[in-house]
């Protein structure tokens, strides 16, 4: 898997949005040179992720992140 949360001043791809989708409990990940990955996760793996996700983008403050409005 192709790791795409980098820092803003590199030439490299970064995180720019980060979806999460409570109901399907998966996250979308779109990097600033337009790739897109989905990541699907179990019940306890997907709570890890979305902590762990929460904490470094409220330091980085540089990807923004949505979620998905069920319906």
């Amino acid at each position: 898997m192709e790791d795409i949360f980098q820092s803003t001043g590199s030439d490299d791809e970064y995180l720019v949005r980060f979806v999460v989708n409570p109901m399907r409990k998966c996250f979308d990940l779109y990097g600033s040179e337009g790739s897109h990955q989905t990541v699907e996760c179990d019940t306890e793996k997907f709570m890890d992720i979305l902590r762990f996700t929460r904490d470094i983008l409220e330091e980085q403050g540089s990807c923004e992140m949505v979620y998905v409005n069920p319906l």
